[in-house]
């Protein structure tokens, strides 16, 4: 049982910290706090710190590539079959998917994503799915004939849509529901920025699925 119950309170602690350095990261930016905070409002002393982090910017790292992982599953688990960015249904389910995702963790995103997190972690997310659409379409229509340097244009600009569209969503306390900020987002998506300002009640035109 020592085996066992060791590495399932080590893995309660590092969670312990994680979660405190997030409800910090809410009103606080990283470069105003301090370990000896985090320990204090833990019940840890910086030993116990050091087993699991080499510093603040070490556990916010942590945090943050735990989060980028679990979004590269869903990613992967869309992707592997189809391009996801010319079937709709896929492409909503898997947006779906990722605001499920967020919903979930919707502290950590909170502070991350927030005016005192980290505007890195917006650039990996936004890096990662870029890599992951342009490998996905690469690979799925090899003898199309792609200007790589375009498609990466393009895909800046969506994505930093997407993100905005993200951010807004948290912001705003998630009021949106998910189904029908999929929907929007597909509008948006594949029937263009115009379309869906001209007519932005659009969630009774999305097809259903089958």
């Amino acid at each position: 049982m020592t085996g066992i119950a060791g590495p399932k309170k080590s893995i309660q602690t590092k969670r312990i910290f994680m979660d405190a350095f997030i409800a910090l990261n809410h009103y606080k930016m990283i470069d105003k706090m301090s370990i000896k905070e985090l320990c204090i409002r833990v019940g840890f002393n910086r030993g116990t710190f050091y087993l699991h982090f080499q510093d603040i910017y070490d556990l916010r790292e942590q945090i943050e590539n735990e989060l980028l992982n679990g979004m590269k599953e869903i990613f992967l688990e869309f992707s592997k079959d189809i391009i996801i960015i010319r079937d709709p249904h896929i492409a909503r389910n898997a947006f779906s998917s990722i605001l499920a995702y967020i919903q979930k963790h919707h502290l950590y995103f909170e502070a991350l994503l927030g005016p005192t997190g980290d505007i890195s972690f917006i650039n990996k997310i936004k890096d990662y799915v870029k890599l992951v659409l342009l490998d996905n379409v690469l690979l799925r229509d090899k003898e199309i004939n792609i200007n790589k340097d375009h498609y990466e244009l393009i895909l800046e600009y969506s994505l930093s849509a997407n993100v905005g569209i993200v951010i807004y969503w948290i912001k705003n306390g998630m009021k949106i529901p998910i189904d029908e900020l999929a929907a929007l987002y597909n509008e948006l998506m594949f029937n263009g920025l115009a379309q869906g300002i001209l007519t932005p009640n659009t969630s009774s035109r999305m097809p259903k699925e089958i």
